[in-house]
């Protein structure tokens, strides 16, 4: 008879267990009452808190995870403060001579410098030549050509210093394109006629005074002959 007994109250219990998960899951109010099992189930006031727990033991650390991708770079800092200068180096060896530089401006002229002390005196020069006035000499005197011919002359001048020499016509000029004269005195009459003939100067000067000449051209005219007819 004691096994009967002992099946129902498991029976009921577990009943009981059950009923009250479910009931407990669907509650939704302060009380809750079942008719079929004649109980009752009241929401009391909150019980006081509960003394904290000791702090449990640190668990295992983790498994180190993945390197992270790389950041982007940060902005440029600040320039740093020069550091100490360092020591000297050696001497490097000498570069190859570069080609040379144009040449540079002339540069201004300089001041003139104190006048130095007198030097000793230098041996004595040759005596130069005296100063003169001039001296005029004429070659030919006198000439006589024909006409068309041309007729030369000649003239010397000395003097020191150096005299200047030019020609002239005496009594009238002379012709231009027909007379030649060059600065050593020397005068060329060209295809001489008759107007040509007469005195011709030449007259040397400077600064200690002047001398002159006087040549004589005569131009032979070509003889015509005249025939009357009767």
């Amino acid at each position: 008879m004691s096994r009967p007994k002992r099946s129902l109250s498991l029976n009921f219990s577990s009943l009981f267990e059950k009923e009250f998960d479910k009931k407990m899951k669907l509650l939704t109010s302060d009380c809750l009452c079942s008719a079929s099992h004649k109980f009752c189930i009241m929401r009391g006031l909150p019980g006081p808190r509960g003394h904290r727990g000791k702090k449990g033991r640190r668990g295992k650390n983790g498994k180190r995870g993945q390197p992270g991708r790389q950041g982007k770079t940060g902005l440029r800092g600040p320039p740093g403060s020069p550091g100490i200068v360092g020591p000297r180096g050696k001497t490097g060896k000498t570069g190859m001579r570069g080609a040379p530089g144009l040449p540079g401006r002339n540069g201004s002229r300089g001041k003139p410098g104190l006048q130095g002390p007198a030097g000793l005196p230098g041996p004595r020069g040759e005596r130069g030549e005296s100063i003169s006035s001039p001296t005029v000499v004429a070659s030919p005197v006198s000439l006589t050509v024909n006409q068309s011919n041309n007729a030369t002359f000649f003239c010397g001048a000395h003097g020191n210093p150096k005299p200047k020499v030019v020609w002239i016509k005496v009594n009238g000029s002379l012709a231009p394109g027909k007379t030649k004269t060059s600065l050593n005195g020397k005068l060329v009459v060209t295809a001489a006629d008759h107007r040509d003939s007469g005195k011709y100067q030449c007259l040397a000067s400077n600064v200690l005074g002047q001398d002159n000449t006087t040549v004589h051209l005569y131009v032979q005219g070509n003889l015509q002959l005249f025939v009357a007819v009767n």
